[in-house]
């Protein structure tokens, strides 16, 4: 079997499937989002971890032999967030997730140093709250401590890779492509942008493919989540990028429409082709060839969590 673990917005999710991508059985565990401020989406990353630990062990209850037969586990996770963890992997911050708009106090300094258009050309994504380099600039700006103790900005499902397998300070092309951060034509981190917005090129991780073992499941998560020691670890990708395969959206002009937390519109293209209005944003595939543009908004699946 393979186990999947997916990082939501408001909980996570733990899956079994099939080698033939027959869903098994999966189990879900929630998690609280801070809003102490107007603009303010934060999340404690150990809530991440303690939620898949209690989703998968709810599943091995309820499947025989659950840990000797996942031959795999995959993740995903909600993208263009920031987690500040130290070099241990402890978290020196509750993360930024996609909906903290806080840094929207400091757009008009971010757009005298870098050239908006310049910025969607080189990432396809705008200089907006929601992306990450907006919120790094911001934390660099109003908790300079916690960015000094900081040593690595990494999204949701990083978080996880590095508690199941101890590797710390990676990340995948997708959630590369949602930080405003990447370049997505020469594929690594934009020196410049990097420059230009005051953050410390030490911060980002290194950039491996989505389908690649990155690590095993480590004595210590073995022990926490009920899995076998030595299980490959697939470092997997955003929830746009797995949603867009999830979909069946696998070749040019394939387009769909995910709603969740977040709601989006997308289409696949072959080649990266940014907006000439600059209307529509960017993510690159699980595949690094795949790019998908799409149209989003932040608060849809949310909106009934604020109301209730």
């Amino acid at each position: 079997m393979i186990l999947a673990l997916d990082v939501g917005t408001t909980g996570l999710k733990a899956t079994l499937f099939s080698a033939t991508g027959e869903l098994l059985a999966d189990s879900r565990r929630g998690y609280t989002t801070q809003r102490s401020e107007i603009g303010a989406a934060e999340q404690d990353p150990r809530a991440w971890w303690r939620a898949a630990c209690g989703a998968v062990r709810a599943l091995s209850s309820t499947v025989a032999d659950m840990p000797s037969r996942v031959e795999a586990v995959a993740l995903a996770g909600m993208m263009n967030g920031c987690a500040l963890v130290d070099g241990r992997g402890r978290p020196v911050h509750h993360a930024l997730i996609h909906a903290d708009t806080r840094s929207s106090q400091i757009l008009e300094d971010l757009q005298s140093a870098i050239e908006p258009g310049q910025a969607y050309r080189l990432t396809g994504c705008h200089l907006a709250p929601y992306f990450t380099l907006a919120k790094l600039a911001w934390l660099r700006r109003t908790l300079p401590d916690v960015m000094t103790r900081a040593r690595w900005c990494i999204q949701s499902k990083d978080y996880l890779v590095g508690r199941l397998t101890g590797v710390w300070g990676v990340t995948d092309p997708s959630d590369a492509s949602l930080t405003g951060l990447y370049d997505v034509v020469a594929g690594r981190w934009h020196a410049g942008l990097l420059s230009a917005a005051g953050i410390e090129p030490r911060l980002m991780p290194d950039i491996h493919p989505s389908c690649e073992v990155i690590g095993h499941v480590t004595t210590p998560a073995s022990r926490a989540m009920g899995l076998r020691e030595g299980t490959p670890v697939v470092l997997g990708g955003g929830d746009g990028a797995c949603a867009t395969a999830g979909a069946g959206a696998c070749r040019p002009g394939d387009a769909y429409h995910y709603l969740g937390g977040t709601s989006w519109i997308a289409v696949v293209t072959d080649r990266y082709e940014p907006d000439p209005h600059a209307r529509t944003s960017h993510l690159v595939g699980l595949s690094p060839t795949q790019h998908v543009n799409y149209g989003t908004v932040q608060s849809a699946g949310t909106s009934i969590e604020w109301f209730l």
